[in-house]
């Protein structure tokens, strides 16, 4: 659909033609998609590396090269194409091309073979020999894996939606209302605005010389390039321990500085300063001066000599326990802002009877749609989880309780881009409902799937709704409109449960899925399924987690009734659950502060933003060079064309980056 709109330009008016789905756009969407499904399930197994929407983001550099090279003028909402097919691909297989063939382990591990028989026998092969091939290498039967993968298929496709619809309706509130950041989307549509939209073309040297920056720090950076190339360089470091120097004067304190990379500042430097400065003080209140009172309290244990990570978990888990306070304010940050926003709530809801002639263009879809795809699949997944054997209250809670995540992941991701895990502390409030009031057996199947389901849930659906909403920021921005970008979400969603699981089936024949190549099939679904009917989880304490879900929801409200309130809940959070960052979240907190202060909010958006852009891009992209020369390497081609493999990735990596970023750079600082 093309239609011309007039638009302002540098004060000349110009008839531009918006279509998103352009020939280029789409075909160069697909391969992207496909891309990232095969480096998710390649180089996430292999080599450790696995994105989110970081992968997207640097995509859009390439994308601008190659759309410079087939010539013409590049709209902004092509971009986009390409930005929501990678981004919801990549977070589509994110984690779930491990759950679904470590599932398939459970069937043939002699040490969980008295488990499968929990499990329907549709989720695996029925022959003896095709699981050994996938487990050992053999050939592929697909008649024997017809079934299971359709499940599969499904079961992802489901839950992943569910997640995407549970977010859907908010969608106005939290991007055109809240206007939350989503750090990683707004560097990428700086850089389709700088570039393709040829917007404040001023701005451009900045984001180039923050591209070469970025390349240049990854580079230099621990187990870089440069060591995968077999360079003998150990990488500046940052990290520095301060834990043992504090011992003396505050026993059991935890306190370090992170590995800082390119992509890290610029996520923290783009979020509010409230956030940055919240999470460094609450990290040193909770981790060192509250952690050190409750040693002396004799609330926690102290052992001398021990390490950062020591002190951590032992202040995490113990005394009052801030995960399970962290984790009961995490929820509260999904659920609360949905009631606060009480009128925009119940305005959606009526728009189910009362739809408005707007919503089809101004909406991924009518609200009627959206909350009848919620419901539907809600029901669905609730069919599914029964039919394998949970009990409809236990999945009801389960199900409401993960959409409630669903939504604290998204503004997690939001104010922050964390994503942070919680199925110890969700296996534990079923354990505290269902299993300690002795309403179900937790040495019985039902304990069993409980684990499993509430991991599957995790790893096939979290972050279904981040990757919605964080590309729906980046059409805000870029003058998408939200239909296109949906219809670009489903598209990367369908890559993944359908061609990525064929690949993933492939790859376990061909490489041994239980093999050290390709350690598809592990035992991490048996554990966990076991550890859900043997695990004592008489640590959890409903009080610290109703504390914290209390303290979560009294700052919300607070800051509704009181906006100059100085403390930010998602800073909380943070300092709770990720105190690592703190002392980074300060430099980076004085940095936008020095900014603001000196130059101003023009200075930010002109040199600021543009400039963090280019640092998180060209460290990603570093990054992404890594992995694929790791994972060539492991995956033994030790030499191409009688060369050294590493050398010559890595060589052509280098050129292909550095000469252009330092070419551009220099034109871009020249140039009249």
């Amino acid at each position: 659909m093309e239609e011309a709109t007039k638009t302002e330009v540098y004060g000349t008016s110009e008839e531009v033609v918006y279509k998103a789905f352009t020939v280029r756009a789409l075909v160069l969407g697909l391969i992207m998609g496909f891309v990232w499904v095969i480096s998710q399930i390649i180089m996430g197994v292999i080599g450790g590396y696995m994105w989110t929407g970081e992968a997207a983001a640097a995509m859009m550099v390439v994308t601008y090269a190659v759309f410079s090279l087939l010539g013409g003028k590049a709209r902004p909402e092509e971009y986009g194409v390409v930005y929501g097919i990678t981004e919801t691909a990549c977070c589509a297989a994110l984690g779930y091309q491990f759950a679904f063939p470590s599932t398939v382990y459970i069937f043939i591990a002699p040490q969980f073979r008295k488990y499968a028989e929990f499990l329907p026998s549709y989720m695996a092969p029925a022959s003896k020999s095709v699981l050994k091939a996938a487990a050992k290498g053999g050939p592929v039967t697909w008649g024997e894996w017809a079934v299971p993968l359709a499940f599969y298929m499904i079961l992802g496709l489901v839950l992943f939606m569910l997640s995407v619809f549970t977010i859907l309706p908010f969608r106005r509130q939290v991007i055109e209302v809240e206007r939350m950041p989503f750090p990683v989307a707004t560097a990428a549509a700086a850089v389709v605005r700088i570039t393709a939209a040829k917007e404040h073309p001023e701005r451009a040297k900045w984001l180039w010389l923050g591209l070469l920056i970025g390349l240049v720090w990854g580079l230099l950076l621990p187990d870089s390039l440069l060591t995968a190339m077999g360079v003998k360089w150990e990488g500046l470091s940052t990290e520095r321990d301060f834990t043992g120097r504090l011992q003396k004067v505050l026993p059991g304190s935890a306190l370090m500085f992170p590995e800082a990379t390119p992509d890290l500042v610029c996520w923290f430097y783009l979020i509010p300063l409230e956030v940055q400065i919240t999470t460094f003080i609450a990290s040193i209140f909770f981790y060192v001066i509250l952690a050190s009172i409750q040693v002396k309290a004799g609330w926690l244990s102290y052992t001398p000599d021990q390490t950062y990570t020591d002190y951590l978990i032992e202040s995490a888990t113990h005394g009052i326990g801030y995960w399970h306070l962290g984790d009961g304010l995490y929820l509260a940050i999904g659920v609360v802002p949905i009631f606060i926003a009480y009128r925009y709530l119940k305005d959606t809801l009526s728009r189910i009877a009362r739809p408005q002639p707007d919503e089809k263009e101004t909406e991924p879809m009518p609200y009627r749609y959206m909350w009848l795809g919620m419901a539907a699949l809600f029901l669905i997944a609730l069919g599914i989880f029964v039919k394998i054997g949970l009990p409809a209250p236990l999945t009801i809670i389960m199900l409401l309780m993960q959409m409630g995540y669903f939504h604290a992941y998204m503004r997690s991701i939001g104010m922050g881009d964390w994503m942070i895990p919680h199925g110890y502390q969700m296996r534990a409030f079923y354990d505290w409902i269902f299993f300690r009031t002795g309403v179900y057996n937790p040495n019985s199947k039902i304990g069993f799937i409980t684990g499993w389901g509430n991991t599957i849930v995790t790893e096939a659906a979290a972050a279904g709704g981040v990757a919605s909403m964080e590309t729906f920021r980046f059409a805000f921005l870029t003058g998408m409109r939200p239909r296109d970008m949906f219809i670009a979400q489903v598209i990367g969603a369908l890559f993944m449960f359908t061609i990525g699981l064929v690949l993933v089936v492939t790859l376990m024949h061909k490489f041994g899925g239980a093999l050290a190549t390709m350690r598809f099939m592990s035992s991490y679904m048996g554990e966990v399924g076991e550890r859900s009917m043997r695990r004592s989880f008489l640590d959890w304490r409903a009080s610290s987690f109703f504390g914290g879900f209390l303290l979560g929801a009294a700052i919300i409200v607070l800051r509704v009734f009181a906006p100059g309130f100085p403390l930010s809940v998602y800073g909380i959070l943070f300092g709770l659950l990720i105190p690592r960052y703190g002392l980074l979240y300060l430099v980076t907190a004085i940095a936008k502060y020095l900014t603001l202060r000196y130059g101003g909010t023009k200075t930010y958006e002109s040199i600021g933003v543009p400039f963090a852009a280019g640092l998180a891009t060209g460290g990603i992209l570093m990054v992404i060079f890594t992995a694929i020369t790791v994972t060539v390497r492991d995956v033994g081609i030790a030499e191409i064309a009688g060369i050294a493999s590493t050398k010559l990735l890595g060589g052509i990596f280098l050129v292909i980056s550095l000469v252009p970023a330092i070419v551009v750079t220099i034109r871009a600082f020249t140039r009249k």
